[in-house]
């Protein structure tokens, strides 16, 4: 876009080839910013002051090496690299023949507003929906956010983030509007009682009787031999036939009425349920 002259506001312009080279490299240093600011969860700071005798690209281990004293925190961290990214950096540094004491990347002082200018440039609003300001640092809670959603585990990622409370990188830096709870409660384990279509051993809903009343016990499916018989084979733990172990269920504080329910599932989940729902087994 030509910012200044008679011609501000437009986005094309007939430039010479010298010039249109050192946009091309301007706007490439650019990528590498965002792109490592996205993918390592560096703060703009730590990224400005990073030189290229702190970056490691060992072919399979490579990673940024902070400095304490460009650190937030004070204390020094090294920071794993993606391939992909570390692919992108050495290029750069051979094409620009960088030596070991120089800047990894030039991030010119008043970089929000060139920010800025790329948000509006992509069609991005400064704040979203929920009135949120976008800005640098908010790199970071997208950081924090890919992290979990790729199903990153909290200890993990609040390492990645380099934080000492853990609240912090799960409450504050990860957006839970991003989460896909849906999915996580697709992915709970079946309990005693329902089909588990997605093993060899399958578990079929007890067969439907009426409920009984009084003091009489339901049977819901249950053999007349009530123990389960446990398989070990290919170390999985599970039952080899429908034939549960029962459990007394008391239905309110005044109520006669009982029902039976398995014990056990491959992942003995229901018995945790069994601890919190009933009053103990019979």
């Amino acid at each position: 876009m030509i910012r200044r002259g008679k011609n501000k506001g437009i986005l094309e312009a007939e430039l010479r080839p010298g010039v249109v080279a050192q946009l091309e490299a301007v706007g490439r240093e650019r990528v590498l910013i965002y792109r490592t600011l996205f993918l390592t969860g560096l703060r703009l700071d730590e990224l400005r002051t990073l030189t290229v005798a702190q970056v490691d690209l060992t072919t399979g281990a490579e990673l940024i090496q902070l400095e304490a004293k460009n650190e937030k925190n004070g204390i020094g961290s090294e920071i794993p690299l993606r391939s992909d990214l570390a692919e992108e950096l050495r290029s750069w540094i051979d094409s620009k023949k960088l030596s070991p004491s120089a800047f990894l990347l030039s991030v010119p002082n008043g970089f929000l507003r060139i920010f800025d200018r790329d948000l509006k440039a992509a069609g991005v609003p400064k704040r979203d929906e929920r009135k949120r300001t976008v800005d640098l640092h908010a790199l970071r809670t997208t950081f924090a956010t890919m992290l979990s959603t790729t199903g990153t585990g909290p200890r993990t990622a609040q390492a990645a983030m380099r934080h000492a409370n853990l609240q912090l990188t799960m409450g504050t830096y990860t957006d839970a509007k991003h989460l896909d709870v849906r999915e996580a409660m697709e992915r709970l384990p079946k309990l005693a009682g329902e089909t588990r279509n997605e093993t060899a051993t399958s578990f079929s809903k007890p067969a439907t009787k009426p409920l009984p009343t009084g003091d009489t016990l339901g049977h819901f499916g249950a053999t007349t031999d009530n123990r389960a018989t446990e398989s070990t084979n290919a170390g999985h733990t599970g039952v080899t036939s429908p034939r549960p172990f029962r459990f007394a269920v008391r239905l309110g504080s005044s109520a006669k009425c009982r029902i039976l329910w398995p014990r056990f599932s491959p992942d003995r989940v229901q018995t945790l349920a069994a601890k919190a729902i009933f009053d103990k087994p019979y």
